[in-house]
């Protein structure tokens, strides 16, 4: 089987060392989040994504991009984001269990220490797609991630959430009530 997703791997390992009520759909007009009036909206061709007042966007020129939380005073040399990536998969004849187990097989060899903590199928309206929670080391960083996998016509659309090991409770809900506003005009 080729490899798939070298710029996601690229990506995710990039991001780890990155010194009213509005809804928002899936692109089938089902509702999936209601955030706080305040909170901006990134957009890029078919699709967009909110996120809080006080994070910063990095459009990174290519087919994705990155927002960041606010420098944690306690570990600045670290910020936590989320990103990104996009995958052509036409005539790849993939789909989301084979993508997901490429995505872990190359998790694997990019990062050390690497533990599955969840790896589940969900459903956003009549969009399923593939969360995976998963930690590992990078250097001397030990990382909590959750990727989300969306596979929508011949485009993988890879989230990533990127967060310190021990930060990871206090950024899950807020990165996930990120995620969840991600949508895909089809």
């Amino acid at each position: 089987m080729k490899k798939l997703i070298p710029l996601f791997a690229v990506m995710v390992l990039a991001s780890c060392g990155q010194s009213g009520n509005n809804t928002s759909d899936t692109g089938n007009n089902t509702p999936v989040a209601t955030v706080p009036a305040n909170w901006k909206t990134f957009s890029r061709g078919n699709y967009s994504i909110q996120y809080p007042a006080e994070w910063t966007e990095k459009d990174n020129q290519q087919p994705g991009f990155f927002l960041y939380a606010p420098v944690d005073s306690a570990n600045p040399a670290f910020v936590e984001n989320i990103n990104l990536t996009t995958e052509n998969i036409a005539g790849k004849g993939v789909d989301l269990d084979k993508y997901t187990e490429s995505s872990i097989t190359q998790l694997k060899s990019y990062l050390t220490n690497f533990n599955t903590i969840s790896n589940k199928r969900l459903k956003n309206g009549t969009l399923e797609y593939q969360q995976l929670i998963f930690s590992g080391d990078k250097d001397s960083l030990h990382i909590t991630f959750e990727q989300q996998y969306r596979l929508i016509k011949d485009t993988a659309y890879v989230l990533t959430l990127v967060t310190l090991k021990q930060q990871w409770e206090k950024s899950q809900k807020t990165g996930e009530q990120i995620l969840s506003t991600f949508s895909v005009k089809q």
